[in-house]
């Protein structure tokens, strides 16, 4: 396991590698260019940093003051926290390579078998381009109707009307109530 240590003094860099080294803790100063189990930071902007930087949860980002003072760190306080590190063990991502693996094999399949489930099977004996012109033809066949189409137009006027009239109230209700606001 990795511990990064950021903004410590090289006093307390001494002392925190005295501390976790028996433990087999390895620890690190300064950046790191791969991801750290743990990190340890001297102020809350290090520790922002560090959370952006390396993504791990924020209960492994620990900020520390005093390692950024010549003052000498408590040794229990500092063994306690190397010990429950350890306890804790090294950082692993949510996801598993087995996991991933496996994913990767079934879902063609998966998604192969929904696709059969979910899609619903053309008619048989009917194209869609078929059932396509068949409305047309209908359509077409009830305009050509004289009657049909007098009755279709009289159906379309009376709703125009209706829809004016409606629009004529509503304008006359809003009228009305700017001036009640006016007043």
């Amino acid at each position: 396991m990795t511990l990064l240590v950021i903004g410590a003094t090289p006093a307390n860099i001494r002392e925190i590698k005295s501390a976790a080294s028996p433990h087999g803790l390895r620890v690190v100063v300064g950046r790191s260019s791969q991801r750290p189990d743990w990190v340890l930071v001297a102020t809350v902007a290090q520790r922002v940093e560090a959370l952006a930087r390396y993504a791990l949860p924020a209960f492994r980002v620990i900020e520390y003051p005093e390692i950024e003072r010549d003052a000498r760190l408590e040794e229990d306080v500092l063994a306690a926290g190397v010990v429950g590190m350890v306890e804790v063990g090294a950082f692993r991502p949510a996801v598993s390579a087995f996991g991933v693996a496996l994913t990767k094999r079934l879902m063609p399949w998966i998604t192969a078998w929904l696709e059969r489930v979910l899609v619903e099977p053309e008619p048989e004996g009917v194209e869609p381009a078929q059932e396509l012109a068949a409305r047309s033809h209908r359509k077409d066949a009830k305009l050509q109707d004289s009657h049909e189409a007098q009755l279709r137009a009289q159906r379309k006027a009376m709703r125009a009307a209706e829809r004016a009239a409606e629009k004529a109230a509503r304008r006359a209700e809003e009228q009305a109530r700017a001036k009640e606001r006016q007043a």
